[in-house]
C-alpha cells in the first residue's frame, strides 16, 4: 500500500548501531515515550486526545489514506 521496496536480510548475529547508516531499530518502543520526532498528521480523535505520537504504521495509512507514503517519506525515510 506505500509503495515501498526494501531489502531483507538475516543475520546470525545481533550487530549494534553503525555510524555509516539510521540506525532506528530502538527510535519507537511501547514501553516509553520516544524522543523520535514525528511529524503530526490527522488522527480521528485528535480534537479530543491530541496528537498521539508513536503507533503504528496502520494509524497513519487509516488516518490518511493515500497521503500516507508522502507523509512517510517527507520525514526522510525510504
Amino acid at each position: 500500500m506505500m509503495d515501498i521496496s526494501r531489502k531483507i536480510s538475516y543475520t546470525a548475529e545481533f550487530i549494534t548501531g553503525n555510524d555509516n547508516i539510521d540506525d532506528l531499530r530502538y527510535a519507537i518502543s511501547p514501553k516509553k515515550i520516544s524522543s523520535y520526532p514525528f511529524k503530526k498528521y490527522i488522527q480521528v480523535f485528535a480534537t479530543k486526545e491530541g496528537f498521539v505520537p508513536g503507533l503504528s504504521i496502520a494509524d497513519l495509512l487509516f488516518n490518511t489514506g493515500p497521503d500516507a507514503a508522502g507523509i512517510f517519506r517527507k520525514k526522510g525515510l525510504p
